[in-house]
């Protein structure tokens, strides 16, 4: 598991709340019903996403005591499309209509007609193809709260929230520098130092254009 080892490029999540008491009970069966399974093209679904085993990813019977590592829930969100060629489909698309207008005799098809056929081609050629696969990782400290994610772009994030959320009931949301200003500063009672804080240019020479000026007053404060 890649994000056990080494350095990792990920996004920071927070975690509303704390697994119950049962989790041990309650957590394999809630991943199960959330975990992965193949896209559905003959039942119109061309894309799905679902937790595996990260250890052994082909694998979607997990057992929990193997995903807990450290405190830490372990987990690989694993996401197929199948997304078909547009060029290839318009082309085939274009010889099956030509072939109903010379079966039928009638140079227009109607709507239905064509959304037929469309869909007909769609699911001809998505079972003939094979899926692309995206696999990330996750890690959930129990005890601090905070959750990694291995992909980085919004779409990605914003839809293991979304499966997070269903699987353990609990809110998540991004982990941004100031909600980590926010609680350094909560624990060391300097909230209305943060609020009345304004942006800063790091630099040696201080403001831009005032070589020399101190700049506006940074507030210091330990990390965690």
């Amino acid at each position: 598991m890649s994000i056990l080892s080494g350095s990792l490029t990920c996004r920071c999540f927070r975690v509303g709340g704390r697994p119950p008491a049962n989790y041990r009970e309650t957590y394999p069966r809630q991943i199960q019903r959330h975990a992965f399974h193949p896209p559905q093209p003959e039942k119109g679904q061309m894309r799905s996403a679902g937790w595996v085993n990260p250890r052994r990813i082909l694998e979607t019977r997990m057992d929990l005591d193997e995903l807990i590592v450290g405190g830490r829930l372990i987990l690989a969100l694993r996401a197929d499309a199948i997304v078909l060629n547009s060029r290839l489909y318009k082309a085939r698309l274009s010889m099956e209509m030509a072939r109903w207008r010379r079966e039928t005799g009638r140079e227009r098809l109607t709507r239905d007609e064509k959304l037929a056929l469309e869909e007909r081609l769609q699911m001809e050629m998505a079972k003939s193809q094979s899926a692309s696969t995206a696999i990330q990782e996750m890690a959930w400290n129990f005890k601090t709260g905070e959750a990694l994610f291995t992909a980085t772009s919004d779409k990605a994030c914003l839809e293991f929230q979304e499966i997070f959320t269903s699987t353990f009931d609990l809110p998540i949301e991004p982990l941004l520098p100031y909600l980590r200003a926010e609680r350094i500063a909560r624990r060391l009672g300097r909230e209305s130092e943060l609020a009345s804080a304004m942006p800063a240019i790091l630099s040696p020479s201080g403001a831009e254009g005032e070589p020399g000026s101190a700049g506006p007053r940074i507030i210091q404060v330990e990390s965690e």
